[in-house]
């Protein structure tokens, strides 16, 4: 089946999150094609992709500091927006000055899936906002290429990163381990599953518990004793 085939490049050009997600709407387009005259069944002879587990990878502080310190300012305002903004990589280059409303303080942004989101700002982005300085005629220029001075590409902007985490000493970080680092200290922060499913826009909550970094090996040990098994041993014993 030539879908298949299509399906063993993405698994050999992309990462396994893309090829899930990517899987997952070629087989909706396949079961639509269906409705209009195409083989039955053809959605089920194309290959199951497994989920591939969440990743448990987020920043720590003294890292978000140290990339911070090395950043240039468009580069600065990158990372604030995937960590205190909890935005995608795409949606970082979604903030423009029509984007921005300076009184209220938000982002009013096209997101994934096509939705339209307005996000509260903070004050650390504000201050690098503002460094872009006067944007009269540069309105629907991303606030990241004004403070760059010309125009990023996709490419260039993910080679800078690296080059950033080189040059902090961190391995291993992506950009997006920004927003995830920001999801998992909410939740901790808070507990409320809801809250964090608002906070990075999903409209299915499934998303956001999968999103959520697994619990390490110390964490599990800390619920081990919150469960206090030790004293409802002696308990039983007596």
């Amino acid at each position: 089946m030539m879908c298949n085939a299509v399906l063993s490049n993405w698994k050999a050009s992309l990462t396994p999150n893309t090829v899930y997600h990517r899987t997952g709407v070629l087989r909706r387009i396949l079961r639509t094609l269906e409705t209009f005259g195409t083989p039955p069944a053809c959605a089920a002879l194309l290959n199951k992709i497994r989920r591939p587990q969440s990743r448990a990878t987020i920043a720590t502080p003294q890292q978000i500091k140290t990339l911070l310190d090395h950043a240039p300012s468009w580069q600065r305002l990158f990372i604030l927006l995937a960590w205190q903004l909890a935005l995608r990589f795409a949606e970082t280059l979604a903030v423009t000055p029509a984007s921005h409303n300076r009184d209220k303080q938000t982002l009013t942004i096209r997101t994934k899936g096509n939705k339209v989101r307005t996000i509260p700002t903070t004050d650390d982005v504000e201050t690098m906002l503002a460094a872009a300085g006067d944007t009269a005629g540069r309105e629907e220029v991303p606030y990241i290429h004004l403070l760059r001075g010309r125009k990023l590409s996709v490419k260039g902007i993910r080679t800078a990163w690296w080059y950033l985490c080189d040059r902090s000493g961190i391995k291993g970080l992506k950009p997006h381990d920004l927003r995830r680092t920001t999801a998992t200290n909410l939740y901790a922060t808070c507990k409320d599953l809801r809250a964090v499913q608002h906070f990075l826009g999903h409209d299915n909550i499934a998303s956001t518990v999968y999103y959520l970094a697994p619990l390490t090996e110390e964490q599990l040990r800390e619920m081990h004793q919150l469960l206090n098994f030790h004293a409802q041993r002696k308990e039983t014993v007596q």
